[in-house]
């Protein structure tokens, strides 16, 4: 686990990533009216990712926003799709990636249809994040922590902009459509989030060791499993209604 003990400045929010994903969206302009996000030491972003998408009610125009963000296509100035653009745009305005200058952590609101709760996915687990998943697990007993080691040069995610990232993801909610647990989980998160960066700082070296050496609950893809499907590709089977929505429990 890499040890990076410095200060939280830069801290970003990010709703609208997938257009037809409402929490953040919804989230996005909440934070901008509190009393706290107003007044906050930190240096706060806020941004709807593809507002476009939003405007049609879809998960992207022309192509996933949310996989537009490695190396490569970052510097790849012939790709001319709208999303493409709006990932250098994004990129010009909390990062660059790889660089100094980046947001010291991104959080990037998503909703998923499946029964995840609170799910926390983290990449590159540091100190920080490790002290602050261990933080949002005693704020709330649906919190999850997914992780998901890799390189963030390499990833397409647009929260590896920053040097620290984690994509929060609620569920289940209907794409296209708004639930207000799934909106008042996202926006207790958010302020938890903010509120932790802020004690960062201050918080003593023995409390932070103490945490460090206790084990994180976490859950990690171990493999995709597709499917049985025929000789033309079609599924051959569907979930179980025993094992439906259960989500993040093991199976008999």
């Amino acid at each position: 686990m890499q040890n990076h003990r410095g200060t939280i400045k830069t801290l970003a929010f990010v709703g609208g990533t997938h257009g037809n994903e409402l929490t953040g969206v919804y989230t996005i302009p909440w934070l901008l009216k509190q009393d706290w996000f107003q007044k906050s030491p930190l240096n706060l972003k806020t941004l709807i990712a593809n507002p476009e998408a939003v405007k049609a009610g879809r998960r992207y125009v022309d192509v996933d926003l949310n996989r537009c963000f490695s190396n490569e296509l970052l510097n790849n100035s012939d790709e001319s799709a709208l999303e493409y653009n709006l990932a250098r745009d994004i990129n010009d305005y909390l990062g660059p990636k790889n660089s100094d200058l980046a947001a010291d952590l991104i959080v990037d609101i998503h909703n998923s249809s499946a029964n995840m709760g609170i799910s926390l996915i983290v990449g590159m687990m540091d100190e920080f994040l490790f002290v602050l998943c261990h933080h949002l697990l005693n704020i709330s007993e649906d919190v999850r922590i997914y992780s998901m080691p890799e390189d963030p040069t390499n990833s397409p995610y647009l929260p590896t902009i920053a040097k620290r990232d984690i994509c929060l993801e609620i569920g289940p909610q209907p794409h296209g459509s708004l639930i207000a647990e799934t909106l008042f989980q996202s926006q207790k998160m958010t302020e938890a989030i903010h509120d932790f960066c802020i004690s960062w700082s201050d918080l003593p070296e023995e409390n932070i060791n103490q945490i460090l050496i206790k084990p994180l609950p976490h859950f990690t893809q171990v493999k995709n499993l597709d499917y049985p499907r025929d000789s033309e590709d079609n599924p051959q089977a569907m979930i179980h209604p025993l094992v439906q929505s259960r989500d993040y429990n093991e199976f008999d």
